[in-house]
């Protein structure tokens, strides 16, 4: 099997862990859904630390330059001031934020430098809702 696919594959996951954890620490999680789990995070920098180990193993150094940003989710109580945010940030109308919000998981923003991305996060999560940030290989 590729390396590059071995890689991509388990940055896949790591990005699929992050939002099932941002999905279980909502406040909107009803008993049908993911329970809080407050070993998540743990367990999210357990499976980012052996990524590490393995790609140090490897001899792969990954210098991610874009990044992409995921609204994970927007709890019901915070929604108004996220959607606000969002057209701020994206320049988008009415409709197109509120349908962006509502879909939450989503991606927000697409090959973002580092910085950007982070600009994005620290307004969303001001603003109450929960994004992931993650490294486009």
């Amino acid at each position: 099997m590729d390396i590059w696919l071995v890689v991509s594959l388990m940055c896949g996951l790591l990005a699929a862990l992050s939002v099932i954890n941002s999905r279980a620490q909502s406040s909107r999680c009803r008993g049908d859904q993911i329970a809080f789990r407050p070993d998540m995070p743990w367990q999210l920098e357990r499976i980012e630390h052996k990524l590490d180990r393995i790609l140090d193993h490897l001899g792969i150094q990954i210098d991610a330059t874009e990044f992409d940003v995921i609204l994970a989710d927007v709890p019901p109580t915070h929604k108004i001031s996220v959607l606000k945010t969002v057209r701020e940030l994206t320049g988008l109308g009415l409709k197109e934020a509120k349908d962006l919000v509502e879909a939450a998981p989503v991606l927000l923003q697409a090959r973002s430098p580092l910085d950007k991305a982070k600009t994005l996060k620290r307004h969303l999560e001001e603003a109450g809702a929960i994004v992931t940030i993650t490294p486009r290989l």
